[in-house]
């Protein structure tokens, strides 16, 4: 009976101990060590930034962080640093050999913390808040997707409207309207503009990119003080290389405008007709049309180079 009453008596003394010790054993929390290097109270260990290891560490809020001291000499982890001084978050003070501090996180934050009795012994404390999930940074730009160069003719010495419609396309963001200039519906000037079209996505990352609206003109304009230039050439005093030379020069500048021709290679004489012809129409008996044609035939031959 004394036996039994004793076996009894164990048992219920077994379980009570297991109860009071399950709350410790199991609770639901973080743990963290960080141990003091080996050596660390001698100057060196800052340069691989390794007298705290690891470091930096990233924690979420709860989670229990011990400084582990496995070097021969005391230190100190507090919360700060050495040029500023300790900041309160926390202190261990002196931790000696083999013993440790513990510091459970309260606060999201980045905190540094060194060792007060060996300076350079630097280390940082991330803490995060574990019930959000933190969102990678978007740095991804959008691609502008632009139609070929756009070819337009017409007869208005002012110019064309044209019309396009460009889209951009984004990781994040995916369909994006982009901006461009000129914009879509501007008239464009005789010649060739160079349109710029700008997306930017949601987190502020820019792309551009470009191409080409071309009005050609089919009419023609002379301007009437050249009818001088051509009378010159026509009572020779200017010779056909001069003559040649100055219009040449008028059309590449866009102070005679005719209409787009095919430059030849060939060369040669000028024939006399043309000459007769700038003469003419010097002295208004022919039209415009007329001497565009003339210039036009000279293009062709190549004797005119645009």
């Amino acid at each position: 009976m004394k036996m039994s009453t004793l076996s009894s008596l164990f048992v219920l003394m077994s379980v009570v101990s297991l109860i009071a010790i399950a709350p410790s054993a199991f609770a639901d929390h973080h743990e963290v060590t960080i141990t003091k290097a080996p050596g660390s109270s001698t100057p060196g260990c800052e340069d691989t930034d390794s007298c705290f290891s690891p470091n930096p560490v990233t924690v979420e809020l709860g989670t229990i962080v011990t400084w582990d001291n496995t070097d021969t000499a005391a230190h100190t982890a507090t919360a700060g640093t050495a040029a500023d001084g300790p900041s309160g978050v926390w202190d261990s003070s002196l931790i000696m050999a083999t013993q440790s501090f513990s510091y459970t996180t309260d606060t999201v934050g980045s905190f540094d913390y060194f060792c007060m009795v060996h300076p350079w012994m630097r280390g940082t404390l991330i803490v995060e808040d574990g019930s959000t999930s933190s969102t990678p940074a978007d740095t991804v730009p959008p691609t502008v997707l632009v139609p070929d160069d756009i070819t337009l003719q017409t007869e208005d010495q002012n110019g064309a409207s044209a019309t396009f419609n460009p889209q951009a396309i984004d990781n994040i963001d995916e369909l994006i309207t982009p901006t461009c200039s000129p914009a879509s519906g501007s008239v464009f000037a005789i010649g060739t503009t160079e349109v710029v079209c700008t997306a930017t996505d949601s987190s502020g990352n820019t792309s551009s990119n470009t191409f080409n609206v071309i009005i050609e003109y089919t009419g023609s304009l002379i301007p009437d003080w050249v009818k001088n230039v051509a009378g010159f050439w026509n009572d020779g005093s200017i010779n056909d290389a001069s003559f040649l030379e100055g219009i040449s020069y008028l059309i590449q500048n866009d102070i005679i405008i005719v209409p787009t021709t095919e430059s030849g290679s060939g060369g040669g004489a000028v024939p006399d007709w043309v000459k007769n012809t700038a003469g003419w129409w010097a002295n208004d008996e022919i039209d415009d049309d007329i001497f565009v044609n003339a210039i036009t035939y000279l293009i062709q031959q190549g004797l005119i180079q645009v």
